[in-house]
């Protein structure tokens, strides 16, 4: 009997790499579950790159969104939805802001209400539980490796499967048809605060009005969430 195993799928070059090499090389172990939580304010050439990935591997990934109750407190759960169809107007990521604020270093709830939550209640309606999920974690990067992933369900095939590095995952890509068509610097979430102030001013370079979500949701909902005083 196959074991379970779901794998969160980012968009990017090293959980794509992660998704073919595990279909590739362990379908024989694993019944895969491949998920992507989309948030709304995803490069567009990730979405094309992913739905490529999915078509050429055969992934039959799950495409979800945030449903984000406007309860505070209350887990945001997941609406099914395909390329074609998924949000690219920031709306979801506008419901999650009017009631967790905007996201920044200090509260970084959008990776928890978009991605992590919606993945989570999707595999719950589907009947999983307590199974592994493999995480997109290279082996160059163990500082990234949570010291309680067994208790947590969590497994690093990028680390214990088959080790591979950023170099690694770069020579793959390099010259195949199917290649993400985005400079390095540009990540999956175009103008996400992680990125640090040289990737920032290189993307306010390259396209300014790739703001203009945040400024305008700093004017509307500037003192929503953590932002309001008292909460």
């Amino acid at each position: 009997k196959l074991r379970k195993l779901w794998v969160s799928m980012s968009g990017g070059r090293t959980s794509s790499y992660m998704g073919i090499k595990l279909k590739e090389e362990y379908s024989d172990r694993y019944d895969f579950k491949f998920i992507y939580a989309n948030t709304g304010l995803e490069d567009e050439q990730t979405l094309i790159f992913l739905n490529e990935i999915d078509c050429r591997f055969d992934l039959n990934i799950t495409w979800v969104e945030g449903d984000v109750s406007s309860k505070k407190g209350v887990s945001t759960g997941h609406k099914i939805t395909n390329f074609q169809d998924a949000c690219r107007d920031g709306r979801i990521f506008e419901d999650m802001i009017k009631v967790y604020g905007i996201p920044n270093q200090a509260y970084p709830h959008c990776t928890r209400e978009l991605k992590i939550n919606p993945m989570n209640s999707y595999i719950k309606s589907i009947g999983w539980k307590n199974e592994f999920r493999a995480i997109g974690i290279r082996a160059d990067e163990m500082n990234r490796v949570g010291t309680g992933a067994a208790a947590d369900r969590k497994i690093y095939p990028l680390v214990d499967f088959f080790p591979a590095d950023k170099q690694d995952v770069l020579d793959y890509f390099k010259g195949r048809p199917y290649d993400l068509k985005l400079p390095e610097y540009r990540g999956n979430c175009v103008t996400c605060w992680k990125k640090s102030d040289t990737k920032i001013i290189r993307l306010i370079n390259d396209d300014p009005k790739s703001f203009d979500f945040f400024a305008q949701m700093e004017k509307e909902n500037g003192l929503a969430g953590h932002n309001v005083d008292g909460n």
